[in-house]
């Protein structure tokens, strides 16, 4: 729903958005800081798999609520709205149906999407959308990038965006095996492992990839953390990548892997149905 010239009064506005995941094409982490937090250059991209976001929003008093279709509790959509309310001077009620496609856990972005989009969604008709990208810090490191969405270098603690022109229609497999993993864990582990000068890990990417982000790694530092603390991750990345045909990057700190391709045809729905048979969630995007 357009919200151009549109501003949030006693009647209730009404949206339908998408909440688009992301991948890191790399995640280059340094090691962490006095403040307690990493900084880490990385290139991200959002991808074809998305939330759906059905929202309602007004200035009436009322309850607010907020229904994710998983059960779980959310807790980012409405601290989203609550900031916003927040920065433009008001007092909101809302109630929003989150449907959940992006796995949550999954370093695919899911809650940080479904920020993003809940606030892209109000920011005009509340009068804040030059605030956006400073409330979006306010909520997490991801949601700045998600608010942009397309493809991005991030920096700082992920939350300095710089964007790059959108990149070619090339194949991307997201998997998540069936096991979570604790981002707190995963840094924690990162801590405790030596440094990675040789940068290990990484993936060739397709060409049209290499040309077009040379400054890309195409590697996670933060892999053999998450191996580590839960080694059977190396089990199902090997599976994935003998499915596949193709080498596996852990995105974010797992559980999710993506295979890289010049076109999504590479990847034939013969791969996606036996990882799905496998227990691996599978898409082609």
């Amino acid at each position: 729903m357009s919200t151009r010239g549109q501003t949030v009064d006693d009647r209730q506005l009404r949206w339908r958005v998408e909440a688009n995941a992301k991948v890191n094409l790399s995640l280059d982490v340094g090691p962490r800081g006095e403040d307690g937090y990493h900084p880490y250059v990385s290139w991200a991209t959002s991808i074809g798999l998305a939330d759906v976001i059905e929202l309602e929003v007004s200035t009436s008093s009322g309850k607010r609520s907020v229904v994710v279709s998983t059960g779980l509790e959310d807790t980012l959509v409405g601290l989203a709205l609550d900031l916003a309310a927040r920065a433009a001077g008001v007092e909101l009620s809302w109630r929003a149906q989150v449907e959940k496609r992006i796995p949550p856990g999954s370093g695919l972005g899911g809650g940080s999407a479904d920020a993003a989009a809940a606030l892209v969604a109000v920011a005009e008709p509340l009068g804040i959308a030059e605030q956006i990208e400073e409330v979006a810090r306010e909520i997490g490191t991801d949601v700045p990038f998600c608010v942009r969405g397309g493809c991005a270098r991030l920096h700082g603690r992920g939350e300095l965006v710089d964007a790059h022109p959108p990149l070619p229609p090339v194949g991307i497999l997201v998997t998540v095996p069936p096991v979570e993993v604790s981002t707190a864990e995963v840094f924690a582990a990162f801590d405790e492992l030596p440094p990675n000068p040789g940068g290990a890990g990484g993936v060739v990417p397709p060409a049209v990839l290499a040309r077009r982000l040379p400054d890309c790694s195409f590697r996670n530092d933060l892999e053999a953390a998450a191996l580590r603390i839960v080694p059977e991750l190396a089990d199902w990345k090997t599976e994935i990548e003998g499915v596949a045909g193709h080498p596996a990057l852990m995105t974010g700190s797992g559980s999710a892997f993506v295979c890289l391709a010049d076109r999504p045809a590479t990847f034939d729905p013969s791969v996606v149905a036996r990882l799905r048979a496998e227990g691996i969630r599978t898409w082609v995007t």
